[in-house]
């Protein structure tokens, strides 16, 4: 086939404009000049004039990041989504003696009262000590009373005072020797010293006294100790040991948690709320129970004074709990929504 130079050199202008012309729509534009129209599936998620570049991108991230960590405010209330429920107090209940346990008096979810007796160690020995300590105890007290020792003295100092009288009288008058005297004398201060010692036997006798209201003390709370005893209200949520069982003096029987209050915790921006104004602020708790919404109410107690490595700190608030058929409505683990009083 034969080509005409004139057609070939056509062919290449041609060819030559088109690759221009393919260039010219992917190149910056020159100052002025209006940008290149996009293909149709970009201009329907971006018109030309918003063509994200990597500034626009980036800006659009920040903002992103920003509306999650700081949570809106709703009517001057920040809100806080998934705040996980704590229990304010829990506590597992040690035995103070070694033995073996005579009886559990709880079940496990059974509501307590504080100071409530929740098992016992077997406790024979312990009150026969005790018994004897008693004992010992009106002995030593009844003899710490007594004064008729004192009084028996004192009586003979006086009849010995009469008869030193009497002999100074009658040595006076020569009727009577200077020794007769003299061994009246002598019988007085007998008689002095043994009121003294009368009165020294007295002190002894009350020291003991005490000796033996210490020793029934000690055998009281010994016994008092073989008693486990709830220190707060609440529930007791675990048994570790049940009845016949040998444990070490330390060893922990039950486990019990308060749940008339419950702590809620949220993170928040330091950088964006100062946490010392929250503190003493009212809280909003909503969370999902029955497929209903409860409300509950409460204040920030505190903040911890560690900072996070995102600018975060935590913000703990003290809720009320409440209930529905005996059953606490808020449950450590649970995860609930808190709206905060916005601070001013």
């Amino acid at each position: 086939m034969n080509i005409h130079p004139t057609q070939f050199g056509r062919s290449t202008q041609l060819l030559t404009l088109a690759m221009l012309v393919h260039v010219m729509m992917f190149t910056e534009p020159a100052r002025g000049q209006s940008t290149p129209r996009l293909p149709q599936s970009l201009n329907t998620q971006y018109p030309a004039s918003q063509f994200p570049t990597q500034e626009t991108m980036a800006a659009s991230a920040t903002l992103t990041a920003f509306n999650k960590s700081n949570p809106p405010a709703r009517d001057g209330w920040l809100v806080f989504e998934k705040c996980p429920v704590f229990a304010l107090e829990s506590i597992e209940l040690p035995t103070q003696e070694s033995g073996i346990i005579s009886s559990i008096m709880v079940q496990e979810n059974d509501a307590v009262q504080a100071n409530q007796v929740i098992g016992k160690i077997e406790a024979k020995t312990a009150e026969l000590e005790k018994n004897v300590a008693s004992l010992q105890l009106q002995v030593a007290v009844a003899e710490a009373q007594d004064e008729s020792e004192i009084q028996l003295a004192e009586a003979f100092v006086e009849e010995a005072q009469l008869q030193v009288d009497l002999y100074e009288e009658m040595a006076n008058k020569g009727t009577a020797s200077s020794s007769d005297l003299r061994s009246r004398q002598l019988a007085l201060s007998q008689a002095k010293v043994r009121v003294t010692q009368s009165k020294a036997s007295k002190t002894q006798k009350e020291l003991k006294a005490k000796l033996a209201q210490a020793t029934y003390e000690m055998s009281r709370q010994k016994n008092e100790r073989m008693l486990l005893r709830s220190p707060i209200e609440g529930t007791v949520i675990q048994l570790h040991h049940r009845t016949g069982e040998w444990v070490q003096s330390g060893t922990a029987i039950a486990k019990v948690i308060r749940l008339n209050e419950v702590r809620v915790d949220c993170f928040i921006d330091l950088d964006q709320i100062d946490p010392t104004k929250l503190k003493g602020s009212h809280v909003k708790v909503i969370a999902r129970r029955d497929e209903q919404e409860k409300l509950f109410a409460g204040r920030v107690s505190s903040f911890d004074p560690d900072v996070s490595s995102a600018g975060k700190i935590r913000v703990h608030t003290i809720v009320q709990n409440q209930k529905a058929n005996e059953d606490w409505l808020l449950l450590p683990g649970m995860s609930v929504s808190i709206q905060m009083q916005k601070p001013q």
